[in-house]
């Protein structure tokens, strides 16, 4: 079985030129299938904002190549979940080889610092389409995943600015702050402001209120802190940093602000361990 290299791609897509995958389009030319099936997507590439897929060639019995259709663009869409060994991280996003597909997702902090590049991982999906792009996010449990949609659910709240608020707090953390009625606490992740942070509790504070609660409504400010080192020594160390560069920079970050969000302090850490 042969593959046609990145530069013979179809260069026709959907009708709408301006529709794109976030797949990253180095890892097009690194990934083979070797158990695609006849009618699988094999490598997706950006190329120009302009979405194709390849399909598998025989040697000797060659066929032109596919347009990605409204049905390839459905199947993308069912994904709930991707499974495969971690072959890239990036600040924002992690690429994972699913049966030699390269998904691209970007992630919480949280969910990127339990990756480890050549490691297996699991991450729950959400499919965010819009009319210019369709973008998958990644997250690390269920939970987490749940949160992004009720999150996303409220006027005016992105994936981005969901992403920002599960970047800096954890599902309980957010699950106690609405309860609690705690606009200034969800105010201190990036991006959104007291307003905003208003709005989110009106709106979700009788669904959060059915929900299942996903930790405790009071942690010890103490076992807080340890956790908050624990995370980003573990981010930092699967960044490549030596574990005690890791957790001493870690250590300044909670020291410098402790009350910061998580997102805040992870680059406050990566600042001091790359100092």
């Amino acid at each position: 079985m042969q593959f046609r290299p990145k530069g013979e791609f179809l260069k026709k897509g959907l009708k709408s030129d301006r529709i794109k995958l976030n797949a990253v389009a180095p890892y097009s030319q690194l990934i083979h299938s070797r158990q695609a099936g006849a009618g699988g997507i094999l490598l997706i590439n950006i190329g120009s904002h302009k979405a194709s897929a390849c399909r598998p060639m025989q040697q000797h019995n060659r066929k032109p190549h596919s347009p990605l259709t409204v049905k390839s663009v459905t199947m993308l869409a069912m994904i709930s979940i991707l499974s495969g060994p971690v072959i890239a991280l990036t600040p924002t996003s992690a690429v994972l080889d699913c049966a030699g597909v390269g998904y691209e997702a970007l992630c919480t902090t949280r969910t990127l610092g339990s990756l480890q590049t050549g490691q297996q991982a699991r991450l729950f999906t959400v499919l965010n389409v819009r009319e210019d792009a369709l973008t998958l996010f990644g997250f690390s449990s269920v939970e987490e995943r749940t949160f992004f949609n009720q999150l996303t659910s409220v006027s005016g709240v992105g994936p981005k600015l969901a992403l920002s608020l599960l970047s800096s707090f954890t599902p309980a953390e957010v699950q106690q702050a609405i309860t609690l009625n705690q606009p200034a606490t969800l105010a201190r992740a990036s991006g959104v402001g007291k307003r905003m942070a208003e709005k989110i509790i009106v709106e979700l504070k009788d669904k959060i209120g059915q929900m299942t609660t996903f930790g405790p409504l009071s942690v010890a400010a103490g076992n807080a802190t340890h956790m908050q080192a624990t995370d980003l020594t573990s981010a930092l160390i699967n960044l490549g940093y030596q574990p005690k560069t890791a957790e001493a920079a870690a250590a300044e970050a909670l020291k410098s602000n402790p009350s910061a969000p998580f997102e805040d302090l992870f680059r406050i850490a990566l600042l001091k361990a790359a100092a």
